[in-house]
């Protein structure tokens, strides 16, 4: 997981393309409210951008999981 230091946004990388957007939701979601949970699809893997409604909720998140 990357953080963007401006806003509530993680970006996580090396995701299986068989992810969705649910799965990470329910990872994320304890964390806090959910803005955006932006999926991008290559040939082998995927990535994701997750926005967060606050910005701490994100930098928790960061924490934990990052």
């Amino acid at each position: 997981c990357k953080m963007s230091r401006r806003d509530g946004s993680i970006y996580v990388g090396r995701l299986s393309k068989n992810t969705k957007t649910r799965d990470l939701e329910d990872i994320f979601e304890p964390y806090g409210r959910l803005m955006r949970c932006d999926i991008k699809y290559g040939t082998e893997m995927a990535y994701a951008f997750i926005d967060f409604e606050d910005r701490r909720d994100a930098e928790v998140s960061f924490l934990v999981c990052g």
